[in-house]
């Protein structure tokens, strides 16, 4: 068993609030650096099919992608934090995020890749305080820091007509 490590992975114009996420399991092998953060991994993230890019609120759906890979071959790599109290094996985070992407909706505001990561970490079964963690360590997602109506009529992400989300 592994702990859970999310990531930050540059992506787009709208800096860290458009980043792309993605959950890490360390391989057995892993070597870790001075920081606990492993070398490698096995690497889960889903995405939007890119032929509807354009327009962030079309939906399509979500496209998954399960790999090995070594951090330092992640050139847009932006953060990569250790979940504590999180101990899985790789193959129950393959079982949770094939559930989690049967036949889901994908958009870039509302049902991206960093709701999938929360939606799949949910499905694990994990405590209420790694959510509390994520929150604290700036991984909210893109849909709770801007407003639906104003992400609709532009790109910015800044609500003009003040009514947020939540």
């Amino acid at each position: 068993m592994a702990p859970i490590y999310v990531l930050k992975l540059h992506q787009g114009p709208l800096g860290g609030a458009s980043a792309h996420w993605g959950i890490l399991v360390p391989l057995p092998h892993s070597i870790y650096d001075d920081w606990g953060t492993p070398d490698s991994g096995t690497f889960f993230h889903a995405r939007k099919n890119m032929g509807t890019c354009f327009n962030l609120l079309s939906e399509s759906q979500t496209q998954w992608e399960r790999r090995e890979v070594y951090l330092s071959q992640l050139p847009s790599l932006a953060d990569c934090r250790l979940l504590n109290d999180t101990n899985v094996e790789a193959e129950q985070v393959n079982v949770a995020y094939t559930v989690i992407s049967d036949n889901r909706q994908f958009n870039w505001v509302m049902q991206n890749c960093q709701n999938w990561v929360i939606e799949v970490l949910k499905n694990l079964g994990l405590p209420e305080a790694v959510f509390q963690q994520m929150t604290r360590l700036g991984y909210v997602p893109l849909g709770d820091t801007s407003c639906v109506k104003c992400a609709r009529s532009s790109l910015s992400l800044n609500c003009s007509c003040r009514r947020q989300r939540r």
